[in-house]
């Protein structure tokens, strides 16, 4: 089962950025199922010395709201998605990372 196409994914895509860049994140997505044709979202906060905090509450809090998505697709693929992103929403605050899948299929 180590065959490498998009019906057969070996990586998981973390996309973590702040809300205010959310429709134009989700939108990059939206406009290349090539890449992205599954994909979860969810709301999540930022801890560390090294989030940018930019509101008083964040200060206040220690943390940042955030949003993350994640997308189970091929290495060629994560390649390309991150070129359109580096490309289309160019910010420091965005963060990602790709970790190699072990297993991905579903129950049923």
């Amino acid at each position: 089962m180590n065959e490498r196409s998009p019906a057969n994914p070996d990586c998981l895509l973390t996309v973590v950025f702040p809300p205010s860049l959310e429709e134009n994140v989700i939108g990059l997505l939206l406009e290349h199922p090539q890449w992205a044709a599954r994909f979860i979202c969810a709301h999540v906060q930022g801890h560390g010395q090294a989030m940018m905090l930019a509101a008083s509450a964040d200060l206040v809090r220690g943390r940042a709201p955030r949003l993350m998505v994640q997308l189970v697709m091929g290495h060629t693929e994560v390649q390309a998605l991150l070129a359109a992103f580096r490309e289309s929403v160019p910010s420091p605050e965005v963060a990602y990372w790709v970790v190699e899948l072990a297993q991905y299929g579903r129950l049923a």
